[in-house]
């Protein structure tokens, strides 16, 4: 069987949570062929597949996401703009495709709306995989800007087209499919020992492991100082080897930390709920999904708010003691959804 799977090179989450996906279909089925086509960073998939996972890599822009200002700021006017530009140009962009992926079985988008437009034009299935879809995220930037709210139209209805949907905890809206079968959190999880990890970095028995990130963007005004002698703090900028270390993952680092600070994302929030961490974030623009984290994420993670303004001159202790002052949460998720989407999309092309 060979498979297409489109992955947006918006943030790292997806691709990341996407890989999960993929080794779980290869583990289930090592005769699959992969066709990974997406503008994500190749580093990502050298390091979360299988080592003796095969597959072929191709640099495609499958959307343009939303375009940042920097790790916390969206420029809306500009986003819109780039997608409409993409847009004019989806149906040459989907002819090309097809033509290359010719002899493909199925196509799973995350959540590139180019892919089912592949789709269509192969006659083959598609499965949409992810939390929300763009034109949910573009309608609110569409409110003052009416001259785009037809393509943003044309975008959904590309999306209905898909022959199954994989709709992961926390979702925003993604009701236009015809058949929907909910998951757990896909999500990386470390297999290191985290007071050995510890120990590693020097961290004092007495002293809490703070961590900060923003998905691997820099956040302008972070100070270099903060106002906890109690506390060891680390700001992270790069997503790949987050202290310039190999062997040290992202999720090595959160599953040794007490707290992290960042803003809400399905793949930092994901991995703290798996490794029972507590939250301390900021807001992040104006992204429709925050919203959603903000409500739904207390139920299965402490979480914090933190001000921007208390964030970048330092501020963190009071947010810090309140978070982990509160009870664990009763809600549970389950963090097997690479498992469960791997099955349900055998399950689906086998029928």
């Amino acid at each position: 069987m060979k498979i297409a799977f489109y992955i947006t090179g918006h943030g790292f989450g997806h691709a990341f949570r996407s890989c999960e996906i993929i080794s779980s279909l290869f583990r289930i089925d090592d005769s699959i062929q992969f066709n990974i086509r997406t503008s994500a960073p190749a580093w990502i998939f050298e390091d979360s597949l299988p080592a003796n996972l095969t597959y072929d890599l191709d640099y495609v822009e499958t959307d343009v996401g939303t375009v940042q200002k920097d790790a916390l700021n969206i420029d809306e006017e500009e986003t819109l703009r780039r997608f409409s530009g993409f847009w004019r140009n989806s149906d040459r962009l989907a002819e090309e495709e097809a033509e290359r992926l010719r002899g493909i079985n199925a196509i799973i988008s995350d959540i590139s709306p180019v892919a089912f437009k592949t789709a269509s034009i192969l006659g083959v299935p598609s499965v949409a995989s992810g939390n929300f879809i763009w034109s949910d995220i573009y309608k609110d930037y569409i409110r003052e800007r009416l001259e785009y709210a037809s393509i943003i139209d044309d975008c959904q209805r590309e999306y209905s087209k898909a022959s199954l949907a994989l709709r992961h905890p926390f979702y925003l809206g993604f009701s236009n499919f015809a058949k929907t079968v909910d998951i757990g959190l896909a999500v990386r999880k470390s297999s290191k020992d985290p007071e050995l990890l510890k120990r590693r970095l020097n961290i004092p028995k007495d002293k809490k492991m703070v961590l900060i990130a923003f998905g691997g963007f820099k956040a302008r005004r972070l100070p270099d100082e903060y106002d906890c002698k109690d506390m060891v703090v680390f700001k992270i900028d790069s997503a790949r080897f987050p202290l310039g270390s190999p062997d040290i993952s992202m999720p090595d680092l959160i599953s040794a930390a007490d707290v992290l600070i960042g803003k809400p994302g399905y793949g930092i929030t994901g991995e703290c709920i798996a490794a029972g961490k507590p939250f301390v974030y900021t807001d992040r623009g104006n992204f429709a999904e925050y919203q959603v984290f903000v409500k739904e994420m207390g139920k299965y993670l402490r979480n914090k708010f933190i001000p921007q303004s208390d964030l970048f001159e330092g501020r963190i202790v009071k947010a810090i003691e309140e978070v982990l002052s509160m009870p664990e949460p009763s809600g549970k998720l389950s963090c097997k959804g690479a498992y469960e989407a791997a099955g349900a999309i055998l399950n689906f092309l086998k029928t």
